[in-house]
């Protein structure tokens, strides 16, 4: 079973920094909110908040590499904007390198209409409105012309 909660405490920042090491991003800290995901073996992903005084910067999401992940990641995803807006926040910046081809194609897929709005090396950067995405997105069942 799986549980979601936000990180609140030394420990928690602990553990998602320890597996965002063994990931490979150095250069990076965390700051609220942070989200998590924890099973029986423990951390199991997060996705956390670039500390930054000019804008809400959403990222890194990080995942435990003992198996693909991509529905707790998607999860986590969708939890990050929901606090957002439960703060009162309408949009925020997330990022994402463009050689993770999974996350750069579930992009294309699902949100075809959402382009990149800049470049800095292979990190691309996104603006995601809060409930706006969601409208601006063809539905399946709606003819597109």
């Amino acid at each position: 079973m799986i549980r979601y909660r936000v990180a609140s405490s030394a420990d928690d920042y602990a553990a998602c920094r320890k597996l965002m090491y063994a990931a490979g991003i150095v250069d990076n800290d965390l700051s609220f909110p942070t989200l998590m995901a924890i099973d029986e073996k423990g951390l199991l992903g997060f996705v956390g908040t670039t500390p930054r005084d000019d804008m809400v910067l959403a990222g890194p999401i990080v995942m435990r590499q003992d198996r693909s992940h991509a529905i707790v990641a998607l999860r986590l995803a969708g939890m990050y904007e929901m606090t957002m807006k439960n703060m009162g926040i309408s949009s925020f910046i997330f990022y994402a390198d463009e050689k993770d081809s999974v996350f750069v194609k579930a992009m294309q897929r699902y949100f075809p209409n959402v382009k990149p709005y800049a470049k800095s090396g292979s990190t691309l950067f996104y603006v995601w409105h809060i409930d706006k995405m969601r409208e601006e997105q063809p539905s399946e069942d709606k003819e597109v012309a």
